[in-house]
């Protein structure tokens, strides 16, 4: 889900026009200093991916003397370099916790949302042949302390580290010592995959309130193969993305940098609201803010299945609110029932440039098949016809051992899900547009251009990019999800 997208923001985004009041906004705080030139900045994100990159260039020189270049340099001011020391000594440098909001207006608290927490990983201070500085933080969002930390636990008495980890917590009783305990315990002998998910994250650094995940899980330890959680061994990413493949879910780390663990494949669109019309007031549609209904997908009847026209009622896209037109057939405190198809922002033509289509069976694969070789389980299942008729040969084939999974069962539904989301990758989008900062990957979206694009598709990546000149831009990629009713 999006972030919220207030109607004031909706307003401003739908004028096209990013001027004045209007402008492009840009606010980053690097190491609590929000006073620094920043000349550009960009971000990019992908489904599946962790550890967002973001750039941030800066001009490197004192605001108020150009002729003093180097001037956010480390060290500016010894032996080596006889510069007057500033503010930001020990500021710009690698491991300080950089944060990005972006928007349209003239008030950085109010009229931005964020779009990238992280630390930086590397600086570069650049010197062209004229002179002028430039500096370049090069940083990763905060989910790199799972990619970059390998799997350990310390004892509790002496302390010792070892690079492995088991799951239950109980494999040290012939020690005589207890490990350092997180989410889980000793005492917890059959987890859920989802406690040793958590339990992973915050070995790897996390607090529990950074961590947000759906409760509805209930596959424990016991219900995968014996020894899938046994002497662990790599990084922390590998395992909490074994948990997540058990699970058929979905991680991903948000703009602030808080980790979310999320159902796969439960994205609802439509729309089905019962409420009373009085006289032309605005009635706001159930999902506002965060997703907007599509006008041209919009049915209004009564309970006597009076069918209205367009004619009868207004819509406001920035509300996300309907209302009695002028003249309306429906009558005044009437009770209408109000159906739609909904996304998370439709684009419409004029906020859309140089878009492109495509299908590949690049991908794909005719024949799908799972198995557990040591416990010699096989399940298989086909593609069949994509949605435009094609279809490939079975003799094209994926197989994918999978020995956490140990029942005939489990791999049928890993099948399910796995067939699923590669008929999905089929039909393929990006486009540049303008830039709404409030989108996610996953979120739908409507590419909206007559003749051409109408369907609903599932944001997998997007990059979005400020400059101080020429202002703010993104980029889009995005697969086919499902009709969206626009006629």
């Amino acid at each position: 889900m999006s972030q919220e997208i207030t109607s004031a923001q909706a307003t401003v985004l739908l004028t096209n026009e990013f001027v004045g009041a209007s402008a492009p906004i840009f606010y980053a705080e690097i190491d609590g200093k929000t006073n620094i030139k920043i000349m550009s900045f960009s971000t990019s994100r992908e489904y599946g991916a962790n550890a967002p990159g973001g750039i941030i260039t800066i001009a490197n020189v004192n605001p108020s003397d150009p002729r003093d270049t180097g001037y956010y340099n480390q060290q500016r001011h010894g032996d080596i370099v006889e510069q007057p020391a500033n503010e930001f000594e020990g500021i710009i440098q690698p491991a300080k916790v950089v944060t990005v909001s972006v928007g349209y207006g003239d008030n950085a608290a109010t009229d931005t949302v964020d779009v990238f927490t992280g630390s930086i990983d590397t600086v570069r201070v650049n010197i062209d042949g004229a002179g002028n500085s430039t500096m370049v933080l090069n940083c990763r969002g905060l989910s790199k302390k799972l990619v970059d930390t390998p799997i350990q636990c310390k004892r509790v008495v002496s302390g010792t580290i070892f690079y492995h980890m088991n799951y239950p917590v109980n494999g040290w009783a012939a020690s005589g010592e207890e490990l350092v305990e997180y989410y889980l315990e000793q005492a917890d002998t059959n987890p859920l995959l989802l406690e040793i998910w958590i339990d992973v994250c915050m070995r790897a650094g996390y607090e529990i309130g950074e961590l947000n995940f759906d409760t509805s899980w209930t596959t424990r330890v016991n219900d995968c193969a014996d020894g899938s959680f046994t002497n662990c061994t790599g990084t922390w990413i590998e395992l909490a993305r074994k948990v997540v493949d058990l699970l058929g879910a979905y991680m991903w780390e948000d703009e602030l940098g808080e980790l979310h663990l999320r159902v796969a494949n439960n994205q609802v669109y439509s729309g089905d609201d019962t409420f009373t019309l009085n006289g032309t007031a605005w009635t706001e549609l159930e999902d506002g803010g965060y997703a907007r209904a599509i006008e041209e997908t919009i049915s209004v009847t009564n309970w006597m299945s009076t069918n209205y026209t367009s004619a009868d009622w207004d819509f406001d896209y920035a509300t996300n609110s309907i209302r009695r037109s002028s003249g309306s057939n429906i009558g005044d405190g009437e009770e209408v029932i109000v159906t739609y198809t909904y996304c998370a922002w439709l684009f419409r033509s004029n906020q859309i440039y140089n878009l492109t289509q495509w299908t590949s069976h690049d991908e794909m694969f005719g024949r799908l098949v799972a198995t557990n070789n040591e416990l010699n389980l096989e399940r298989t299942t086909t593609l069949d016809a994509l949605g435009d008729g094609s279809a490939l040969s079975t003799l094209k084939a994926i197989i994918e051992d999978k020995p956490e999974l140990h029942t005939n069962a489990l791999l049928d539904a890993y099948l399910v899900t796995r067939r699923a989301e590669m008929r999905k990758e089929y039909f393929n989008i990006s486009f540049s547009c303008v830039a709404v900062p409030q989108l996610r990957v996953r979120d739908l979206i409507v590419p909206f251009i007559w003749g051409t694009v109408k369907a609903i598709y599932e944001i997998t990546g997007f990059t979005i990019s400020y400059d101080a000149v020429t202002g703010m831009s993104m980029n889009i990629e995005a697969i086919y999800y499902g009709a969206s009713s626009i006629t």
